[in-house]
């Protein structure tokens, strides 16, 4: 199975309060600063065990960006216990990123990916990329683009763009065939002056 996820922000402070690991906090930009250090550790924890228990050892999994946000080697050990062949696209915290694939080689690292894999007789090509983008590489041929960095703040939406990010509704990775059910086989629409496939003219 191929999977996809962003925004893991490992060790992250201020990520474990929005996602209610430290109750009680109070609900600012700095207050998050005074936060339990466990709270991080059990949002770690959940991380882990929420990843495992739908990527499996020897599927393909994409991560688009946003690993962590704390010291490399305490955050190692997490990365160490997840399944999956990791592929990563760079995000905007990439300095832990980078860090760990020293430690941990990834499959790759890149800053933006076409995935053409097929599902049935439906091939697809999908263009990862940490960041939403407007318009994409063959999207008038109905390539589809899977983000993450917005944490499901994105007020526009695409029917052929999805936020993979676990705060973005998902609360896991995105599977394969759940892309295709979202993305691939969505109402078509005119984008940038170009007809999708399918469209009537």
């Amino acid at each position: 199975m191929i999977w996809f996820a962003a925004d893991y922000h490992l060790g992250h402070k201020l990520l474990a309060a929005l996602r209610g690991f430290a109750p009680g906090w109070g609900e600012s930009w700095f207050d998050h600063r005074d936060i339990d250090p466990q709270a991080v550790i059990d949002m770690n924890k959940a991380i882990v065990r929420r990843h495992n228990e739908f990527v499996k050892p020897g599927d393909d999994f994409y991560f688009l960006g946003d690993l962590g946000l704390d010291d490399p080697r305490a955050l190692i050990k997490y990365v160490d216990q997840m399944n999956g062949n990791w592929h990563v696209i760079r995000g905007n915290h990439n300095g832990v990123m980078e860090a760990i694939h020293k430690i941990h080689p990834f499959g790759w690292v890149k800053d933006r990916y076409m995935l053409q894999t097929q599902i049935g007789d439906d091939k697809m090509q999908i263009v990862l990329d940490h960041y939403p983008l407007e318009s994409w590489q063959n999207r008038q041929h109905g390539a589809v683009h899977l983000h993450g960095h917005c944490h499901g703040n994105l007020r526009r939406q695409d029917p052929r763009r999805m936020d993979v990010g676990i705060d973005a509704g998902n609360d896991r990775p995105v599977n394969i065939v759940d892309v295709y059910q979202r993305l691939v086989i969505a109402p078509l629409e005119k984008v940038d002056g170009h007809y999708n496939p399918g469209d009537k003219r």
